[in-house]
């Protein structure tokens, strides 16, 4: 049975997405958006494979303590990927949480990725105040390929 702090780590992203008041692609609000794979441009095996990736990432905490396992680059892709392949958008701060590490270094960390032309950061439509996190093309391809090659890979 999974801790208490692996089971946060494995629900967060789907928490977050599911119990925020937050839009997603489709206009409702995410407690009515179902989750399923909305977005043509991430296949649906990625996209599990993705979402396999960060259960398994939040339970090999459970055994070694998430403390050495510092990838809050990786852990945002990740999140980001899901929630556009989900129909669904994460803001700056649901983003910085998904990373794992404090705030100021998860900033770092999207203003990196962001650099590398993987995100971008958009302002909300619903608040203006807040910035939405999202996958550019480039970011999706990359992610689709090595996501595949892990596939290709494992079989």
């Amino acid at each position: 049975m999974l801790g208490p702090s692996a089971m946060i780590s494995a629900f967060r992203l789907q928490s977050a997405m599911t119990n925020d008041k937050r839009s997603s692609i489709s206009g409702k609000s995410n407690s009515e958006a179902p989750l399923v794979h909305l977005c043509e441009d991430i296949p649906e095996m990625s996209l599990k494979l993705a979402e396999h990736i960060i259960k398994q990432r939040a339970r090999r905490g459970e055994f070694f303590g998430p403390e050495i396992f510092g990838e809050a680059g990786w852990d945002m892709l990740l999140a980001v990927y899901i929630s556009h392949g989900r129909g669904y958008r994460l803001n700056v701060s649901h983003v910085c949480f998904e990373s794992g590490a404090p705030q100021t270094t998860a900033l770092r960390w999207l203003d990196h990725i962001e650099r590398e032309g993987l995100v971008e950061r958009r302002k909300s439509l619903n608040d203006g105040r807040t910035a939405i996190v999202t996958m550019t093309p480039q970011g999706i391809d990359r992610m689709n390929r090595y996501l595949e090659e892990v596939r290709r890979r494992m079989s």
